[in-house]
């Protein structure tokens, strides 16, 4: 048999190797994701929240833990509002609603 160019194994890697080869790929240059930017929540905002105790009767600054959060004056579970703010917040939220969509 003679030698003939494109005959065997080598001949056929060689003719369809360079264009998978990682040399011959080439990779899409990736753009830098900025950082993003920092909430607007001052550090007084956080020292000044506020809910409600239901045993004090007023509001009050808190501990948050994961499914509560407790009153740091007498340790019992507070909660957003009071029942009359808790209303009074529903009932804006229902007038102004269809204005938000």
């Amino acid at each position: 048999m003679a030698s003939g160019v494109g005959r065997g194994p080598r001949a056929a890697a060689a003719t369809w190797q360079p264009a998978c080869f990682p040399t011959a790929v080439k990779k899409p240059t990736a753009k830098p994701v900025p950082a993003p930017a920092p909430l607007p929540t001052s550090r007084s905002e956080f020292y000044d929240e506020q809910k409600w105790c239901e045993h004090c009767q007023t509001y009050v600054r808190f501990l948050m833990s994961v499914n509560h959060s407790y009153c740091v004056h007498c340790g019992g579970r507070v909660r957003l509002f009071n029942h009359q703010d808790a209303t009074r917040f529903q009932d804006h939220v229902q007038r102004h609603k269809w204005q938000a969509s």
